[in-house]
């Protein structure tokens, strides 16, 4: 099958796709071997499991939109291209044959299939051990990157004490999964590390520097250091604190990252007090600067009132500006509690604020009804052409340190 023919077949059959590789495989059909396309592609499917949903129930997998990686096999029936199976979406970042066979790598691992009557079926058979290494090596460019990303994180206080009985293990115990699925995880740290006697009184936050084993444990790429807790010092020393365990501080310094299907951009900003005169030149330009750093732009912001359910006209004012000047994401933080997360298009998301994922504001506010104990961790899948899907996986905090499942 030629190139073009292989381009005709993603633009018809597999429209609204990006095709990653396309290799030829030999296929098995009633004792017949038969030449065939194996296509590996990201699409952006009407639920995550990427199959269409069934009146009946038995099969719908509900209405999420999800960017899931497809298998496909590509024959030519009757002189024309037909997809003859495609997949219900898989984990894979890399793609090989070996023989009739096909090898898949997720996550540094390696699994072999074959396609036996146009499925696809696990082999017993393992990968050959001696072509592993070069095979974890290769790159794919999948243009898909999948994110984790949680509100304020503050480890300090009565959170840094309750710690210390818990132990961050089993604290994240439950919301582990969760996290590591994702290629990167984001957050916002509300309580910096300080090279000096921290500052007394209830507002001051500041984390122990023990404290710095749960942001590791929970396996965060980039904390936000752009809140009203963090003076500059204060920032610049935890940014060498972070730095020190693989962790990236966000600042309005571009930071960029590279996955293994796509690279992307983060910025901290804090806009607090959020009032629209904070949206002018300096800003413009911090953004124009991130945005040339290439690869989707994702704002880390401070921003909106303490305590509210809903996002102040400031904010929503904000979050428009941000994206008229090239934002992809713009994924909130300070209200402490969980505000709603919107998608303007589908290049494009707002998340006002993921509340707390660990604070110890157990019971505070009265006013608040408890809700500064709920929070999500919120899941983003952005590609560079099919756009931004989501999905939040609701968490409790509980004894001030553990989260919970709710």
């Amino acid at each position: 099958m030629t190139a073009a023919l292989c381009a005709l077949v993603c633009a018809a059959a597999l429209e609204g796709t990006h095709l990653v590789t396309s290799l030829a495989i030999t296929t098995q059909v009633d004792g017949r071997r038969e030449p065939a396309q194996l296509q590996w592609v990201v699409r952006r499917d009407a639920n995550e499991r990427g199959v269409v949903p069934h009146d009946s129930g038995w099969m719908s997998y509900g209405a999420t939109p999800w960017l899931n990686h497809h298998l496909a096999v590509v024959t030519e029936h009757g002189g024309r291209p037909s997809v003859r199976w495609m997949s219900s979406g898989l984990e894979l970042d890399g793609l090989f044959v070996e023989g009739e066979d096909v090898v898949v790598r997720w996550r540094g691992a390696l699994t072999r299939y074959v396609f036996r009557g146009w499925r696809l079926e696990r082999s017993p058979t393992p990968p050959e051990a001696s072509e592993t290494k070069a095979r974890l090596a290769a790159s794919f460019d999948t243009g898909l990157v999948h994110l984790a990303v949680v509100g304020d994180v503050m480890v300090g206080r009565a959170t840094a004490r309750a710690l210390d009985s818990v132990g961050a293990a089993a604290a994240l115990a439950a919301v582990g999964p969760v996290l590591r699925r994702a290629d990167l995880r984001l957050g916002n740290l509300e309580s910096c590390f300080s090279g000096t006697t921290p500052r007394p009184g209830p507002l001051t936050l500041t984390a122990p520097l023990r404290r710095v084993d749960v942001l590791r444990e929970a396996g965060f790429d980039v904390l936000s250091l752009a809140n009203n807790h963090c003076d500059d010092a204060d920032a610049a020393f935890s940014a060498r604190v972070l730095a020190d365990a693989g962790i990236r501080g966000a600042t309005a310094a571009p930071v960029v990252l590279h996955t293994q299907g796509s690279r992307l951009t983060v910025l901290g900003l804090s806009l607090w007090p959020t009032r629209p005169s904070l949206l002018d030149a300096r800003l413009a330009a911090v953004l124009e600067q991130a945005r040339a750093a290439g690869g989707p732009l994702v704002v880390l912001v401070h921003w909106g009132d303490e305590y509210a359910s809903a996002p102040s006209p400031a904010q929503r004012e904000a979050a428009a500006w941000l994206f008229d000047h090239g934002a992809t994401l713009v994924l909130g933080a300070h209200p402490h509690v969980l505000q709603p997360i919107e998608q303007p298009t589908t290049a494009s998301l707002v998340a006002y604020s993921l509340g707390n994922f660990l604070f110890d504001q157990e019971g505070y506010p009265t006013g608040a009804g408890g809700k500064t104990e709920e929070t999500a961790v919120l899941e983003v899948r952005l590609h560079r052409t099919l756009g931004v899907t989501w999905r939040a996986t609701p968490f409790r905090i509980t004894g001030r340190a553990r989260l919970e499942p709710r």
